[in-house]
């Protein structure tokens, strides 16, 4: 909400955490499961998931349209003391499964194997993440910075992309 009080307009605030620790650890503990490399339904959940994908892919090849998709990574993949914090809730035990690549992997095999070009944004992430925040605090989403890097990452990959062909080539 803005300062005047107008519940229909929104101030952003890069810095500004949304939740309190504990509902925003309760959020990112329901995605935690997608991390663990034990969980039996994992791969075909994630399947089950592409599947709209799949489906686009399919309706776009009907109409020769190239069909591109980006792998937006989750904080858990990048913010280890996040990802330690969801651990103390519960999963510890577990700990020696937890894979922050492990969706990534099999969603990339998936698309790719569909034929679908995918840019996944995980290892620049993972790498500027080391050095400034790019999530908002206590928020899923991605702050300036972050938003700033899968732009330039995004654009930088699909000018290398061939988007047009020349009539006649």
């Amino acid at each position: 909400m803005n300062p005047r009080g107008d519940p229909n307009s929104f101030v952003f605030c890069d810095d500004c955490p949304r939740w309190p620790v504990g509902e925003f650890l309760a959020v990112e503990t329901t995605y935690a499961e997608n991390f663990f490399t034990n969980v039996r339904e994992a791969q075909s959940n994630i399947a089950d998931a592409l599947q709209p994908l799949l489906d686009m892919k399919a309706v776009c090849n009907t109409k020769g349209i190239r069909f591109f998709a980006v792998l937006a990574p989750d904080q858990l993949q990048i913010d280890k003391e996040l990802a330690a914090g969801v651990m103390e809730r519960g999963y510890q035990p577990y700990a020696r499964y937890w894979d922050p690549e492990f969706p990534n992997r099999i969603i990339l095999e998936i698309l790719r194997s569909n034929g679908i070009e995918v840019l996944d944004l995980l290892p620049s992430v993972q790498a500027t993440g080391e050095l400034k925040p790019l999530y908002l605090p206590r928020n899923t989403h991605r702050n300036i910075a972050g938003n700033r890097l899968a732009a330039d990452q995004i654009c930088a990959w699909l000018a290398k992309q061939v988007l047009f062909v020349p009539a006649g080539s």
